[in-house]
């Protein structure tokens, strides 16, 4: 739940920030996902991006509309920057779609809701505060990265680096409470501790 508007919101309402960058502008603004998918189809990489001019209540990226994409689109890449925090509630990518897929929250949180997926070629997330995976999150032709300076939390769905080696790396704690985690490579680095809290997780890699 958010309790201030966010910075940037994906939508399916028409209007908004142009782009194929989008800047922040206001204490609240609306990207109008057809204008996303619109450019990532013609393969022109897209940046959304909030701006510590604003309060820190109005600097999140939530995306509320879903941004499907197809194998046979283009190789391209979409950036999520924000000065604050991210929050994934609907579908980006596609099975074997070429994106590549791009998260920095540099003073909030990153989570993707049980309602969120991503389905990305390679995928890399950054944060200062903690990264939480609720849903289905795949890098299914390269390396996934996960750097948070708090906690990395998997609570359900299934994280996937299919095709190269998942990097997770937090300041503080790993935590395992759900889901399935899997790579031919898991390289964990925790500043405290790696550990799963709930019946029925399941962690596999080639090598640890």
């Amino acid at each position: 739940w958010l309790l201030d508007p966010a910075g940037i919101q994906v939508t399916n309402t028409p209007g908004g920030l142009s782009g194929p960058t989008h800047t922040q502008n206001a204490n609240v603004n609306n990207v109008t996902a057809s204008d996303v998918l619109g450019a990532l189809t013609a393969g022109t990489n897209v940046t959304i991006q909030t701006t510590a001019a604003f309060p820190l209540s109005n600097r999140d990226i939530v995306v509320d509309a879903a941004l499907p994409l197809l194998s046979t689109n283009p190789d391209v890449t979409l950036s999520l920057l924000s000065a604050g925090g991210i929050v994934i509630n609907q579908q980006i990518g596609g099975v074997d779609a070429p994106l590549g897929f791009n998260m920095t929250a540099t003073s909030g949180s990153i989570d993707v809701s049980n309602t969120g997926s991503i389905l990305a070629k390679t995928m890399y997330a950054a944060a200062s505060g903690s990264i939480t995976l609720a849903g289905n999150v795949k890098a299914q032709g390269g390396t996934m990265f996960l750097q948070s300076n708090q906690d990395i939390i998997f609570t359900g769905g299934t994280v996937q680096a299919q095709g190269g080696t998942m990097y997770l790396q937090s300041n503080r704690d790993i935590i395992f409470a759900g889901g399935t985690v899997q790579s031919p490579v898991l390289d964990l680095r925790a500043g405290a501790k790696i550990y799963s809290n709930a019946a029925g997780t399941v962690v596999t890699g080639g090598s640890l």
